[in-house]
């Protein structure tokens, strides 16, 4: 039944409204559903809360509806929200969601069912840690592009993962919420899908890569014990880029030039020796592995989207390959960055150096403030990202992740291009400039309790650059410090900065990794180094 108060305004009367849930239920309208609501799920007063919820019933009451969507009812919240000036309110008690419009495109676009419920829930977790996880000064710095959290639709998980091989050889795989418990493996093919098996899980807590560290010495116990022989190694190494391609786990392999100084564990986690006891053997997997990557899958294309590989140790030529990463075995703050326990990099924030110089104008002294104010707000992102994590419940689909060390990371973009707007000169070449960067590493470096990547990862610049790109004064930026320049004078730098801070500062260097290039860049003891050749 309706009623026209003193003012001619139809109101329905309560019974007669229903309430349309999520779930496909419904129930009868109570305004109280509204108050208690928001006293739960924000830090409104009662009376500001009483108030809103008393506006909303009239309104709702003026629209002469016998059922309202609960989704139309917190709407119609956060429109009251915003007009008493509540801003704040409204972001905590916002809805995160898609709209119907690109649902429909990516159920449609995507490769299957599995891919589109993928894509749709990190859509939705991104908009959740926009609004609920971090605080507003972070995610304004976000919006404009200052700032990039890499792993910002993936709150629940970690930025990028190592697993300590060793530690499943001697103790199996147990993942409580898979009811999957595996005993130390006796055989090779079955080690090696343990090793899978345990990835394939971690991938979904995983939003960079999977490290398997030393992964030549690891498996070398088994492979001299069994007396593989080489086309069945190569057999292996063919199954194992095939299962982590088409099962899509992102993983490095690191391959090792030199064995680790560890006790060698091998069938059922026995101890037989030490690692330096199978290096022949690890070097010639090493070596077929490296082959059977570059060729490809059976059709020549390439492993690289989901796999890449990572060589560590003394350089040696048959281990050197265009499509490959070289580096020295280098050393994080606080740990080895291809450790052989388990570790996880809980964040990385990257820093847009180009576009605090824009904020500040090119004026050196307002820039290098930037920097350092940015810098803490990374900080503060980072702080409550692992303040979140702490908070979720992994340790049933991990069993050991609480006894994983820890950490976070910080990225820069732009160095050299942020610098040569301030002053007008290469630092590579110019004093002057060179040390404005150097003041600049200084600061984001100074008593940092992360990780520091020169180089910060492919999501973050490309977003950098298509923010820069609508700048009708951007020139391309040069990836690189050491873009176009000699390789004499590339060392000169890295050996001037690592030697400033005493600490590893990781850079890209984009040469083709030809032999002469790799030793002469080992003589000189460099490290922290990648080369990347570019086809």
């Amino acid at each position: 039944m309706r009623r026209r108060d003193d003012k001619g305004i139809i109101y329905s009367n309560d019974e007669e409204i229903e309430v349309l849930r999520s779930d496909g239920t419904a129930e009868r309208w109570n305004k109280n559903k509204i108050l208690s609501s928001l006293l739960r799920e924000t830090n409104i007063s009662k009376d500001a809360a009483t108030i809103v919820t008393r506006e909303v019933e009239k309104l709702i009451k003026t629209m002469d509806l016998r059922t309202i969507p609960a989704p139309l009812i917190r709407e119609l919240v956060n429109a009251k929200l915003i007009e008493y000036g509540l801003t704040e309110v409204r972001r905590y008690y916002t809805r995160v969601g898609v709209p119907v419009y690109d649902t429909q495109n990516i159920i449609i676009n995507e490769s299957s069912p599995k891919k589109s419920s993928e894509v749709l829930a990190r859509r939705i977790k991104g908009e959740f840690s926009l609004v609920r996880l971090y605080s507003s000064s972070v995610v304004s710095a976000y919006h404009r592009k200052v700032l990039h959290i890499n792993g910002i639709d993936m709150p629940d998980g970690f930025f990028e993962v190592s697993l300590d091989l060793d530690s499943l050889k001697k103790n199996g795989v147990r993942i409580p919420d898979l009811k999957i418990t595996l005993k130390p493996a006796r055989r090779l093919r079955t080690f090696v899908n343990q090793v899978l098996v345990y990835s394939e899980v971690t991938k979904y807590h995983t939003v960079s890569t999977i490290y398997w560290n030393d992964f030549n010495f690891v498996l070398a116990p088994y492979i001299e014990k069994e007396r593989i022989s080489e086309e069945d190694l190569r057999d292996l190494a063919q199954s194992i880029l095939f299962e982590l391609y088409t099962r899509e786990i992102p993983v490095t392999i690191v391959l090792s030039t030199e064995p680790p100084t560890a006790h060698a564990f091998g069938p059922r986690g026995e101890h037989v020796g030490e690692y330096r006891d199978f290096t022949e053997t690890a070097r010639r997997f090493a070596e077929v592995m490296l082959e059977e990557y570059s060729k490809g899958d059976g059709l020549g294309g390439s492993f690289e989207k989901y796999v890449r590989i990572v060589i560590k140790g003394t350089p040696q030529r048959e281990l050197l390959n265009d499509y490959m990463f070289f580096s020295k075995d280098t050393v994080l703050p606080h740990k080895s960055r291809y450790s052989r326990g388990s570790y996880a990099i809980i964040e990385e924030v990257s820093l847009n150096l180009v576009r605090i110089s824009e904020e500040a104008r090119n004026d050196e002294e307002k820039f290098l403030e930037g920097v350092e104010r940015y810098k803490n707000l990374a900080l503060k992102a980072l702080r409550e990202k692992s303040e979140f994590l702490t908070r979720v419940n992994i340790k049933n689909t991990i069993p050991d992740v609480e006894s994983w060390e820890k950490y976070n990371a910080l990225s820069i973009y732009g160095m050299r291009e942020s610098i040569m707007r301030i002053t007008g000169e290469d630092p590579v070449e110019d004093k002057s400039s060179f040390r404005i960067l150097k003041k600049t590493l200084d600061i984001v470096a100074r008593g940092r309790p992360f990780v520091l990547n020169y180089s910060c990862p492919h999501r973050a610049a490309l977003r950098f650059s298509r923010a820069l790109q609508k700048d009708s004064s951007y020139e391309p930026e040069i990836p690189s410090l050491t873009e176009g320049i000699s390789l004499s004078r590339a060392m000169n730098i890295f050996k001037e900065v690592q030697d400033y801070f005493d600490l590893d500062v990781y850079m890209d260097v984009y040469l083709r990794p030809s032999w002469d290039v790799v030793l002469k860049v080992s003589h000189a003891g460099i490290y922290g180094i990648h080369f990347i050749h570019r086809r």
